[in-house]
Protein backbone atom coordinates (compact mmCIF):
# COMPACT_ATOMS: atom_id res chain seq x y z
CA UNK A 1 0.00 0.00 0.00
CA UNK A 2 1.59 3.40 -0.97
CA UNK A 3 0.43 4.34 2.91
CA UNK A 4 2.69 2.06 3.84
CA UNK A 5 5.40 4.13 2.08
CA UNK A 6 4.90 7.25 3.59
CA UNK A 7 4.20 6.57 7.27
CA UNK A 8 5.07 10.60 7.70
CA UNK A 9 1.41 11.19 6.40
CA UNK A 10 -0.35 8.81 8.47
CA UNK A 11 -1.13 10.93 11.85
CA UNK A 12 -2.78 13.31 9.07
CA UNK A 13 -5.45 11.11 8.09
CA UNK A 14 -7.21 10.99 11.07
CA UNK A 15 -10.32 12.14 11.07
CA UNK A 16 -9.42 12.20 6.97
CA UNK A 17 -8.47 9.65 4.40
CA UNK A 18 -5.11 9.13 2.73
CA UNK A 19 -6.68 9.92 -0.61
CA UNK A 20 -7.46 13.21 0.83
CA UNK A 21 -3.39 14.08 1.67
CA UNK A 22 -3.06 13.39 -1.97
CA UNK A 23 -5.71 14.90 -3.27
CA UNK A 24 -4.61 18.10 -1.19
CA UNK A 25 -1.40 17.76 -2.75
CA UNK A 26 -2.19 17.23 -6.07
CA UNK A 27 -3.99 20.25 -6.05
CA UNK A 28 -1.40 22.36 -4.51
CA UNK A 29 0.84 21.00 -7.11
CA UNK A 30 -1.14 21.99 -9.88
CA UNK A 31 -1.51 25.53 -8.90
CA UNK A 32 1.99 25.68 -8.44
CA UNK A 33 1.18 28.40 -5.85
CA UNK A 34 -2.10 28.01 -3.54
CA UNK A 35 -3.63 29.41 -0.22
CA UNK A 36 -5.23 26.96 2.21
CA UNK A 37 -8.52 28.30 0.85
CA UNK A 38 -8.35 27.55 -2.71
CA UNK A 39 -7.38 24.00 -1.31
CA UNK A 40 -10.50 23.68 0.67
CA UNK A 41 -12.86 24.72 -2.40
CA UNK A 42 -11.06 22.41 -4.63
CA UNK A 43 -10.86 19.20 -2.36
CA UNK A 44 -14.41 20.10 -0.86
CA UNK A 45 -12.82 19.33 2.20
CA UNK A 46 -11.15 21.47 5.45
CA UNK A 47 -9.71 18.10 7.16
CA UNK A 48 -6.62 18.82 5.49
CA UNK A 49 -6.14 22.22 4.07
CA UNK A 50 -5.83 23.35 7.96
CA UNK A 51 -3.61 25.54 9.74
CA UNK A 52 -1.76 22.61 11.90
CA UNK A 53 -1.87 20.14 8.91
CA UNK A 54 -0.52 22.38 6.55
CA UNK A 55 2.19 23.18 8.26
CA UNK A 56 2.97 19.37 9.17
CA UNK A 57 3.80 19.01 4.81
CA UNK A 58 5.72 21.90 5.36
CA UNK A 59 7.94 20.49 8.10
CA UNK A 60 8.10 17.05 6.52
CA UNK A 61 9.18 18.78 3.39
CA UNK A 62 5.98 18.22 1.01
CA UNK A 63 5.44 22.16 0.74
CA UNK A 64 7.29 25.22 1.29
CA UNK A 65 5.13 27.97 2.89
CA UNK A 66 6.19 32.01 2.00
CA UNK A 67 3.85 34.07 3.98
CA UNK A 68 0.32 31.90 3.39
CA UNK A 69 1.25 30.99 0.19
CA UNK A 70 1.77 27.03 -0.36
CA UNK A 71 4.46 25.81 -3.29
CA UNK A 72 5.01 21.96 -3.80
CA UNK A 73 8.46 20.44 -3.40
CA UNK A 74 9.70 17.32 -5.12
CA UNK A 75 8.93 14.88 -2.68
CA UNK A 76 5.63 15.72 -3.18
CA UNK A 77 6.15 15.31 -6.99
CA UNK A 78 7.39 11.84 -6.50
CA UNK A 79 4.64 10.99 -4.39
CA UNK A 80 1.77 12.02 -6.79
CA UNK A 81 3.87 9.80 -9.15
CA UNK A 82 3.85 7.07 -7.06
CA UNK A 83 0.32 7.19 -6.48
CA UNK A 84 -0.55 7.07 -9.81
CA UNK A 85 -0.22 10.72 -11.78
CA UNK A 86 1.67 10.51 -15.10
CA UNK A 87 4.88 12.48 -14.67
CA UNK A 88 4.29 14.19 -18.18
CA UNK A 89 1.38 15.59 -17.35
CA UNK A 90 2.66 17.09 -13.62
CA UNK A 91 4.68 20.52 -13.64
CA UNK A 92 7.77 21.00 -12.06
CA UNK A 93 7.79 22.08 -9.17
CA UNK A 94 7.16 25.82 -8.89
CA UNK A 95 10.31 28.09 -8.03
CA UNK A 96 8.93 31.53 -7.22
CA UNK A 97 8.04 33.39 -4.09
CA UNK A 98 4.42 33.17 -4.49
CA UNK A 99 3.58 36.82 -6.48
CA UNK A 100 1.67 34.65 -9.32
CA UNK A 101 -1.30 34.18 -6.60
CA UNK A 102 -3.39 35.92 -8.71
CA UNK A 103 -3.40 33.16 -11.68
CA UNK A 104 -4.60 30.86 -8.85
CA UNK A 105 -7.97 32.44 -8.36
CA UNK A 106 -7.96 31.88 -11.57
CA UNK A 107 -7.31 29.06 -11.90
CA UNK A 108 -9.05 27.38 -9.09
CA UNK A 109 -12.75 28.35 -10.95
CA UNK A 110 -10.72 27.01 -14.16
CA UNK A 111 -10.29 23.24 -12.56
CA UNK A 112 -14.26 23.41 -11.49
CA UNK A 113 -15.81 23.68 -14.69
CA UNK A 114 -17.73 21.62 -16.78
CA UNK A 115 -15.86 18.92 -19.16
CA UNK A 116 -12.51 20.06 -17.52
CA UNK A 117 -9.76 17.22 -18.30
CA UNK A 118 -6.69 18.58 -17.78
CA UNK A 119 -4.21 22.07 -17.13
CA UNK A 120 -0.95 22.07 -18.59
CA UNK A 121 1.91 24.60 -18.48
CA UNK A 122 3.53 24.37 -22.00
CA UNK A 123 6.32 26.59 -22.97
CA UNK A 124 7.71 27.67 -26.14
CA UNK A 125 10.85 29.06 -26.95
CA UNK A 126 8.86 32.55 -28.00
CA UNK A 127 5.67 32.16 -25.80
CA UNK A 128 5.03 31.31 -22.36
CA UNK A 129 1.49 30.73 -21.52
CA UNK A 130 -0.42 30.68 -18.23
CA UNK A 131 -1.67 27.27 -19.42
CA UNK A 132 -3.50 25.42 -21.17
CA UNK A 133 -6.69 24.51 -20.80
CA UNK A 134 -8.39 20.98 -22.03
CA UNK A 135 -11.95 20.94 -22.38
CA UNK A 136 -13.46 17.31 -23.09
CA UNK A 137 -17.25 16.55 -23.92
CA UNK A 138 -17.59 12.95 -25.21
CA UNK A 139 -15.50 12.64 -28.33
CA UNK A 140 -14.57 16.40 -28.52
CA UNK A 141 -12.07 18.50 -26.99
CA UNK A 142 -11.17 21.97 -26.82
CA UNK A 143 -7.57 23.39 -26.52
CA UNK A 144 -7.39 27.01 -24.79
CA UNK A 145 -4.03 28.88 -23.95
CA UNK A 146 -4.81 30.92 -21.14
CA UNK A 147 -3.73 34.27 -20.21
CA UNK A 148 -4.79 35.39 -16.99
CA UNK A 149 -4.60 39.16 -16.84
CA UNK A 150 -1.65 40.46 -14.24
CA UNK A 151 -1.30 43.80 -12.81
CA UNK A 152 1.15 45.28 -14.58
CA UNK A 153 1.58 48.91 -16.28
CA UNK A 154 0.62 48.88 -19.98
CA UNK A 155 -1.34 45.74 -20.34
CA UNK A 156 -2.96 46.17 -23.48
CA UNK A 157 0.15 46.80 -24.76
CA UNK A 158 1.73 43.54 -23.67
CA UNK A 159 -1.51 41.74 -24.91
CA UNK A 160 -0.63 42.91 -28.38
CA UNK A 161 2.38 41.59 -28.22
CA UNK A 162 0.77 38.28 -26.95
CA UNK A 163 -1.57 38.53 -30.10
CA UNK A 164 1.08 38.58 -32.17
CA UNK A 165 2.99 35.37 -30.41
CA UNK A 166 0.12 33.45 -30.52
CA UNK A 167 -0.46 34.30 -34.19
CA UNK A 168 3.09 33.14 -34.79
CA UNK A 169 2.39 30.05 -32.74
CA UNK A 170 -0.51 28.94 -35.15
CA UNK A 171 2.05 28.66 -37.82
CA UNK A 172 4.55 26.60 -36.11
CA UNK A 173 4.47 22.95 -36.12
CA UNK A 174 6.02 22.96 -32.95
CA UNK A 175 2.78 23.36 -31.30
CA UNK A 176 0.85 20.32 -32.68
CA UNK A 177 4.34 18.25 -32.13
CA UNK A 178 3.48 19.21 -28.21
CA UNK A 179 -0.10 17.84 -28.76
CA UNK A 180 0.36 15.33 -30.63
CA UNK A 181 2.58 13.93 -27.46
CA UNK A 182 0.45 14.89 -24.54
CA UNK A 183 -2.98 13.69 -26.34
CA UNK A 184 -1.43 10.36 -25.92
CA UNK A 185 -0.47 10.40 -22.11
CA UNK A 186 -4.30 12.59 -21.66
CA UNK A 187 -5.62 9.43 -24.08
CA UNK A 188 -7.22 11.82 -26.55
CA UNK A 189 -7.16 11.53 -30.56
CA UNK A 190 -4.66 14.02 -31.68
CA UNK A 191 -6.01 15.28 -35.57
CA UNK A 192 -3.84 15.78 -38.18
CA UNK A 193 -1.88 18.39 -38.17
CA UNK A 194 -4.33 20.64 -40.94
CA UNK A 195 -6.97 19.73 -38.90
CA UNK A 196 -5.53 21.10 -35.39
CA UNK A 197 -6.35 24.53 -33.73
CA UNK A 198 -6.88 25.86 -30.32
CA UNK A 199 -7.93 29.32 -29.31
CA UNK A 200 -6.70 32.07 -26.43
CA UNK A 201 -8.73 32.31 -23.39
CA UNK A 202 -7.88 35.58 -21.86
CA UNK A 203 -9.39 36.45 -18.45
CA UNK A 204 -9.27 39.82 -17.34
CA UNK A 205 -11.39 43.02 -17.69
CA UNK A 206 -9.78 43.11 -21.52
CA UNK A 207 -12.56 43.02 -24.31
CA UNK A 208 -12.30 42.98 -27.53
CA UNK A 209 -13.34 40.65 -31.20
CA UNK A 210 -9.69 39.28 -32.22
CA UNK A 211 -9.98 35.91 -34.12
CA UNK A 212 -9.46 33.08 -31.92
CA UNK A 213 -9.42 34.69 -28.87
CA UNK A 214 -12.26 34.68 -25.85
CA UNK A 215 -12.43 37.09 -23.44
CA UNK A 216 -13.64 36.69 -20.40
CA UNK A 217 -13.73 38.32 -16.48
Amino acid sequence: MLSVDYPDLEDLTRGASFSLVISTLYYAHLLRYSTAEHLKELTKSVKIATKKKLQALVDRNYLVNNEGVFVSTDKTLNLLVNSGHKRKLLPPPATGRGAETYNSEALVKIIQQPFYKALLYPSFEYLIPDGLLVLQDGDRYQLNFLEIEAKKPKWAEYLEEKRAKYERLARDVKVFNYWNIYSQYLGLKCPAVEGFKFQVLCIGTKKGAWNGWRFEN
